[in-house]
């Protein structure tokens, strides 16, 4: 769900029926900023480490519920990483460089997140 959501639902039409959930549903987390409004930018405070890093702190101590901060952490990181290569576009930041540097940053913050997460859930495993 961190990466591509139900994306079979995004291109869902009903009619007359408001498309915006569907368009929620059928999103990754990342998309969640702009989605409603239908807008194909990201929002940067969706598309950062930003929501991995508060999964993770809230997230890390449960004993099931920290296999999911970390997965959304390493999905978001790939979803960001190939925004950050085909699509760099974000609602403040633009289209150039700025925006395909700051999605790179976070994809590569939100790997690393990611990895430490699960380096102490697994640590703290077989102690």
């Amino acid at each position: 769900f961190g990466s591509s959501g139900l994306f079979f639902l995004r291109g869902l039409y009903i009619f007359d029926l408001p498309q915006w959930p569907f368009r929620v549903m059928g999103s990754s987390l990342s998309d969640l900023g702009g989605v409603i409004q239908g807008s194909s930018a990201l929002n940067p405070l969706f598309a950062s480490f930003i929501l991995p890093f508060v999964l993770i702190a809230l997230l890390l101590s449960h004993p099931q519920a920290k296999w999911l901060a970390v997965g959304v952490s390493l999905a978001m990181a790939v979803t960001l990483g190939i925004s950050a290569v085909i699509h760099p576009t974000l609602i403040w930041l633009g289209s150039g460089m700025v925006a395909q540097a700051f999605l790179g940053v976070n994809a590569l913050l939100c790997l690393g997140l990611g990895y430490l997460a699960l380096k102490s859930a697994t640590s703290s495993r077989y102690a």
